[in-house]
């Protein structure tokens, strides 16, 4: 946790600066089924944010509400996002934190530093995530009887994320149907070599508030020798912008 201390306060620093800006809060249920819970499963997820002149800071949390792979707290993040134009082409800085305690015995962190880069019809990332899993106190003290190593977390440096997304129409259009492929969603990160597809649609239904649905599918392997989950799942939320 020493090694996260320093992108929390960059994070929360940056989040100062944008008291005085644009406020938006996005909210959403998640349902759908894997091979590790063929029962189904559902999510609600909340992610305000705020928004001034270039810089955006959000920070939001998963909840489960129907067959919880560990806790109620399912994962939670905090974002920012610098945005820079090179010869009129719009560009983006992402960085972030995930923390998800998906196991009584295991956590698992990300830490993300991308470059995005949107178009009139694509919205593309490319950036590396940082994987750690991290013991718990609970599994700490279990093993500390027949293991004495101070050895209580795995690190994975370097994994490529990426998301290619096409918009059919300009992202300001009051409706729009999207698809794309990517390694990750919003609460969590598959391998690289583990894709997955989704397809939504958006309507605008006044200036200030979006609708949107999205489907997800989720291969079982592609691409490398590790059988990863297959699994389908659909998401359903809502974009509330305060007013200027």
């Amino acid at each position: 946790m020493q090694k996260l201390k320093p992108l929390l306060f960059i994070l929360l620093l940056s989040s100062g600066k944008l008291l005085f800006g644009q406020f938006q809060t996005e909210a959403w249920l998640t349902g759908g089924h894997n091979q590790t819970r063929w029962d189904g499963y559902m999510n609600v997820s909340i992610k305000p944010a705020y928004t001034k002149n270039n810089i955006k800071v959000s920070s939001g949390f998963d909840l489960s509400l129907l067959n919880p792979q560990n806790k109620f707290l399912n994962a939670w993040d905090m974002e920012s996002e610098i945005v820079f134009e090179i010869k009129e082409e719009e560009f983006s800085f992402v960085n972030g934190l995930w923390y998800c305690p998906f196991s009584e015995w295991v956590h698992e962190f990300n830490i993300v530093l991308a470059l995005r880069h949107k178009t009139t019809h694509w919205d593309i990332l490319l950036g590396n995530n940082s994987r750690i899993y991290s013991l718990t106190k609970a599994s700490r003290n279990l093993g500390s009887d027949t293991d004495s190593s101070d050895n209580n977390s795995v690190k994975e440096w370097r994994n490529l994320m990426y998301n290619f997304e096409f918009l059919l129409k300009p992202e300001e259009s009051r409706w729009n149907a999207t698809a794309g492929i990517t390694d990750y969603a919003p609460f969590f990160f598959n391998q690289e070599t583990n894709p997955m597809a989704y397809a939504g649609i958006k309507y605008k239904m006044v200036n200030n508030i979006t609708l949107y649905s999205k489907f997800w599918y989720q291969p079982a392997g592609n691409f490398n020798l590790q059988a990863d989950y297959f699994g389908l799942f659909i998401q359903g939320g809502i974009i509330w912008k305060a007013e200027k």
